[in-house]
């Protein structure tokens, strides 16, 4: 039982601990452990940006709240009126935007979405939303090394 609960702490540990640090000048992605980094992921050219005409701007950290293989852009709605709770349910499958997003996507409480290349180029351009399209290797590494709660810390680029 000891055991048990020595590994149960020790995932906790490591779900609260890590990190993904985005380093848009150095052109990858660290996936850290406290200060340590844990793997290098490169970016090849991605960088994170407002696409669609979304005009907010990045977030400097953000939190996974969603971890999807395969997901379509438009997610589900909830709202508590009148201590009601009103849920409207995501429009998939024959949303004109349902290959939007490429594989491994991970959505962000800040509305920062990584995924992998898109699908169809032009509706991922249409979408409004905060974007980090990465190479499909590193999005698939990405998406397998962090957890629902793992905070994504954005570097500001240096300018020119």
């Amino acid at each position: 039982a000891l055991s048990e609960e020595k590994r149960l702490l020790e995932k906790q540990w490591e779900i609260m601990t890590t990190f993904l640090l985005v380093e848009p000048a150095s052109d990858r992605v660290q996936i850290m452990r406290g200060e340590q980094a844990l793997e290098t992921v490169q970016l090849a050219g991605a960088r994170p940006r407002a696409a669609g005409g979304d005009a907010r701007p990045l977030p400097r950290i953000a939190a996974v709240i969603s971890k999807e293989r395969f997901a379509a852009p438009e997610r589900g709605k909830s709202e508590q009126t009148g201590g009601q709770l009103l849920w409207e349910p995501p429009q998939v499958g024959t949303s004109a935007r349902a290959r939007a997003l490429g594989e491994h996507v991970m959505f962000t409480k800040e509305g920062l979405v990584l995924h992998g290349p898109p699908l169809d180029a032009a509706e991922h351009e249409a979408f409004p939303h905060l974007c980090l399209s990465m190479p499909a290797p590193a999005a698939r590494k990405l998406y397998a090394k962090s957890f629902i709660g793992t905070k994504v810390r954005l570097e500001p680029e240096p300018k020119p």
